[in-house]
């Protein structure tokens, strides 16, 4: 029988470090485990710092998978992928705890049908992303323009679009 501790450092194990949950004092006594991110929305508002365990963002095993903590006293803004508002709260938030890479699907994004500007402006915008993956194809709608370093942005060959994307203008 494996105990709740080891399938915490099983389930996390290479996407987030030990000392990460020790930085921001995780409780991960009472560790949280939802489906997907709608079942972690729905979840009763818990203790501050709680650790819940997403399994895929829209069903289990769909590569959105992650480690995220409830802190009480957040207002962030919801992006359906780092931060994550509660359904019957307005105060308080889930915040993901990751490494500093982050891929496109932790955002709801597998493939080039919905636009993945929001997902990218968060993630380019996080300090602690360093590095941002994308491992199926994607489409963008609206022109980017970021000023910011130490960032990687590795579509690993996937098919980047741009269907829907206003003209440039020129004066």
């Amino acid at each position: 029988m494996i105990n709740r501790r080891d399938l915490l450092s099983g389930i996390v194990g290479g996407a987030v470090s030990t000392g990460l949950f020790s930085a921001v004092k995780i409780n991960t006594a009472d560790t949280l485990v939802a489906s997907n991110v709608m079942a972690l929305k729905k979840l009763r508002v818990p203790a501050d710092r709680t650790c819940a365990i997403v399994l895929g963002y829209g069903f289990a095993g769909d590569g959105g998978d992650k480690v995220m903590y409830w802190d009480a006293n957040s207002e962030k803004t919801d992006n359906q992928g780092t931060v994550i508002a509660a359904l019957n709260t307005p105060k308080g938030r889930w915040l993901q705890l990751h490494d500093g890479v982050m891929d496109f699907r932790q955002f709801g994004i597998f493939n080039a049908q919905n636009p993945a500007d929001i997902a990218l402006e968060a993630m380019v915008n996080d300090p602690l992303i360093q590095r941002i993956e994308a491992h199926s194809a994607l489409n963008f709608t609206r022109r980017h323009r970021f000023s910011r370093s130490n960032i990687t942005l590795d579509f690993g060959g996937q098919v980047i679009t741009t269907v829907g994307l206003e003209p440039l203008a020129f004066s």
